[in-house]
């Protein structure tokens, strides 16, 4: 058969799958009969990277749009999954299943894959260089500055032109790779505005936030990588024109015990009143417990303060012996929206998944992201290249209509958005998360930040506060 040595080489590079046939390859017609985790390619069965499935929409309509999301569901020091990536998943399963129950566009319908990335690069890699090169995706969603810079770059995804939106990459570094090809695309806004909104909580005593710092002396305690290390630097410069220059510590994510520990020698030795905390969840956990353990100086009842990031917006920070030290904490996050749009987002995400967005940060910002991708798919429908990446970045730039009445994301005003765009026309969007009105150099729209305060069971938003 002519299919069969392309056949083999595929499964050569990817693993073997069941055989079930006289050729000793299985058959298939559907993506269906291949498993969540098989995919259908040249009528044949094969398997798809480890940690990637089929998770939500149309698979097998010669005319349906695929997208794929790439996410650190498992983080792979402890194996646990993130709770904040599964809600997030979530969020684009709603979009998904909203745009597709309203017939998608031009009767096209949408199919979702998700692969779980497992926090680790080579896995991340073999998943993109498999959803460009084999299912030939139009466009990616990619959680974490660091994971979206990398994929940014391979050669695989540049040359076929494929268009990236991040619902969560906050660093400034990203911007860089939007001017590279204008395809590189964020939701929330990039840290040196989240830099100006700590600032002014560490500094200025006018504020209502539900928490006034100790400015007197201030560290910085964040993760190395895209999104840390840009934070931090973003940070220093606006600390130090405020007058209050911190001193910067700096960890590996992933850490062991006796990492964190180690750390946690290095904070006390700067002997901070105030302490910013940059990173994930598990590492907050593990810092916080040495602390508790072994350094008197930075717990809360001889008067240290944390002002948590964005990052580390999950319950999963709170345990027994990190309960007492964190509980009533604040920190900052992108804000997820306040009106009606976030209100109806928010109510279907507990109806269809019985989630509460509150509970963590960014979950509308990947609801956005979902119907952005598809929006910019119905823009592609009428451009002579069709439904590319390139076309689909064309349509993201038409999405800025100001002056105009906003239309707002929900799978209502589905046919208005998608009619519009597939028309030819531009429009004015109010997503969950807020106005998207992108700026053309930096890949981003502007976003008010909402500062949240951990509660015993949850979190609450104090006060939103514009950079």
């Amino acid at each position: 058969m002519k299919t069969l040595p392309l056949l083999m080489m595929l499964l050569l590079a990817l693993g073997s799958c069941s055989f079930t046939t006289a050729t000793g390859f299985q058959e298939c017609t559907t993506q269906d009969q291949c498993g969540a985790t098989g995919a259908c390619l040249s009528n044949y069965c094969v398997p798809m990277p480890t940690g990637c499935r089929r998770s939500e929409g149309e698979f097998d309509a010669q005319n349906s749009i695929p997208v794929a999301a790439l996410l650190p569901i498992h983080v792979t020091v402890d194996g646990r999954p993130d709770d904040s990536e599964i809600a997030g998943s979530k969020a684009l399963r709603l979009g998904v299943r909203e745009a597709n129950r309203a017939s998608g566009v031009r009767g096209r319908l949408f199919g979702l894959f998700v692969c779980d990335t497992s926090s680790d690069d080579a896995t991340l890699i073999k998943q993109a260089q498999f959803m460009i090169t084999q299912f030939r995706v139009p466009a990616l969603i990619i959680s974490g500055s660091g994971a979206t810079e990398l994929v940014a770059n391979l050669k695989e995804r540049q040359g076929a032109g494929t268009m990236i939106i991040s619902p969560t990459a906050t660093s400034e570094q990203l911007v860089a790779a939007y001017q590279v090809d204008k395809s590189v695309w964020r939701v929330p806004p990039s840290d040196g505005s989240q830099a100006k909104v700590m600032t002014r909580l560490i500094t200025d005593r006018t504020l209502d936030a539900g928490v006034t710092y100790d400015s007197s002396s201030i560290s910085v305690l964040y993760q190395e990588g895209a999104y840390g290390t840009a934070f931090a630097n973003a940070l220093l410069t606006e600390l130090t024109r405020a007058n209050h220059p911190p001193e910067l510590v700096s960890f590996n994510d992933g850490l062991s015990n006796d990492g964190a520990a180690a750390i946690a020698v290095k904070l006390a030795a700067k002997s901070p009143k105030t302490t910013v905390f940059i990173g994930l969840p598990s590492d907050l956990k593990s810092v916080v417990t040495a602390i508790v353990g072994n350094q008197p100086t930075l717990r809360r009842s001889t008067g240290h303060q944390w002002l948590l990031s964005d990052g580390v917006k999950d319950q999963a920070i709170l345990d027994g012996t990190t309960r007492p030290e964190l509980v009533n904490t604040i920190g900052t996050t992108p804000s997820q929206g306040t009106g009606d749009t976030y209100n109806l987002f928010s109510m279907r995400m507990q109806q269809e998944f019985n989630t509460n967005p509150a509970d963590f940060s960014f979950i509308s910002h990947g609801y956005d992201a979902m119907y952005l991708v598809m929006l910019s798919a119905a823009w592609a429908t009428q451009t002579s290249a069709g439904v590319t990446g390139a076309s689909m970045s064309d349509g993201m730039t038409r999405i800025q209509l100001a002056g105009s009445t906003p239309i707002r994301l929900s799978q209502d005003k589905w046919p208005e958005a998608s009619n519009k765009l597939s028309g030819g026309m531009s429009v004015n969007l109010e997503g969950a998360s807020g106005n998207l009105e992108f700026d053309q150099t930096t890949g981003a729209p502007s976003s008010p930040y909402d500062v949240y305060q951990v509660l015993d069971g949850g979190f609450r938003v104090n006060v939103t506060l514009n950079p």
